[in-house]
């Protein structure tokens, strides 16, 4: 489980990330990563997953838990950021640790601000 301060629950928050966040494409998920102000020094996730794609509760809460264990650790790292992550369908049948290193993949770029973030349109 991920800290209070770092979940992010206010559907207006997650809103404005969707509309106005970066971009970052994986094999695994996508997501959409928002800069807040430079006072907020603490980073706050959401994941979000359509009951169309995966269809049991259990397995969504269940890659829902894999997908905020494999962001806790990095998000100590990052400041400052409202991140909202959207997995594939295949990503509930994938091993934990390939869900690990996407999460890492995606982390390192964002501490880089690389070019895979692409301002929305």
């Amino acid at each position: 489980m991920i800290k209070k301060t770092n979940r992010l629950r206010a559907s207006r928050h997650i809103k404005r990330a969707i509309n106005k966040g970066l971009n970052w494409k994986g094999s695994l998920f996508s997501l959409k990563a928002y800069k807040k102000r430079q006072g907020d020094n603490f980073s706050r996730l959401a994941v979000v997953i359509s009951a169309k794609s995966i269809k049991g509760a259990v397995e969504r809460n269940r890659l829902r838990r894999r997908i905020k264990a494999a962001f806790r650790g990095g998000l100590k790292d990052l400041d400052g950021w409202d991140i909202v992550v959207f997995p594939a369908r295949r990503a509930g049948e994938i091993e934990f640790k390939l869900i690990e290193e996407e999460t890492e993949k995606c982390l390192q770029d964002l501490r880089s601000k690389s070019s895979e973030f692409t301002k929305r349109p």
